[in-house]
């Protein structure tokens, strides 16, 4: 729980006053920021992050993946969990830690594009810090829906995001 804290302090040293504030809503309705219109993530009422950690840790999502909130009109946030990063993710990027969001998209999405083909896709993404921060999904839905650009599919894609960097070295480990 040491190590949560660390983190999310770090985020609130880093990320305070760089975006605008986001509005963040727990599945039971309770507004926990102030809202910017195109910026609301919907947190899942399980989430084991408190609403001040949600706020702190939308601030790093959606800054390295703007269309979570240009389409969170589509979206249902199913999970975020701060977890060990996979062994891969250790091996490849140096990453102890990582934050996992899982998204639902609406089967009929009004505001994503057709040509991301993602309608009624659960998008998995990782953000990890250490020496190669960034944003790791599996799905080219996910990169689609994340930044608008094309993904392989079949295989792992990468986002570099230097602003993640601190991610690792404020966890204690």
């Amino acid at each position: 729980m040491r190590g949560l804290l660390e983190f999310i302090g770090a985020i609130v040293l880093i990320f305070g006053g760089v975006l605008g504030a986001v509005a963040l809503f727990a599945d039971t309705g309770v507004d926990t920021a102030q809202a910017s219109p195109d910026a609301a993530i919907h947190w899942p009422a399980d989430t084991p992050l408190s609403a001040d950690e949600q706020h702190e840790a939308a601030r790093v999502i959606l800054a390295a993946c703007p269309g979570l909130a240009k389409y969170q009109q589509d979206l249902t946030w199913k999970s975020a969990q701060v977890e060990d990063a996979y062994f891969y993710q250790q091996d490849e990027y140096g990453w102890k830690r990582a934050l996992y969001v899982d998204i639902k998209v609406a089967d009929n999405p009004h505001r994503i594009p057709d040509k991301a083909r993602a309608w009624g896709h659960t998008l998995h993404y990782a953000f990890g810090g250490g020496p190669h921060p960034g944003v790791l999904g599996k799905k080219p839905q996910s990169r689609a829906v994340c930044d608008g650009r094309k993904a392989a599919s079949g295989a792992d894609w990468f986002k570099p995001a230097a602003a993640l960097a601190f991610l690792d070295s404020s966890q204690g480990k």
